[in-house]
């Protein structure tokens, strides 16, 4: 990456345009699914154990979007006049 690119990345403003799909991937993938087969079938609770570990990836989700959503809230709301880049 050249000087320049990095530069322009440093300058540019900060906006909320991280992915959140990472965040979804962990929780569904990384703790919903090992607790589901875990809750099904390693403490024999079958088909129930199963939706129980949906609930928890679905609430690991939860937990996330709403971190992202209060972090990205607390940020002062600029009008989009005093963001736009001057002409010229």
């Amino acid at each position: 990456m050249s000087p320049e690119r990095i530069r322009d990345r440093r300058s540019a403003p900060a906006t909320p345009r991280a992915p959140a799909a990472p965040g979804r991937m962990v929780g569904h993938w990384a703790l919903g699914v090992p607790a589901a087969v875990l809750l099904a079938f390693g403490a024999g609770l079958g088909v129930v154990g199963l939706w129980w570990g949906f609930v928890v990836g679905l609430t690991a989700v939860g937990a996330s979007l709403l971190a992202r959503y209060l972090r990205v809230s607390a940020r002062e709301i600029v009008p989009l006049a005093d963001r736009a880049p001057e002409a010229g």
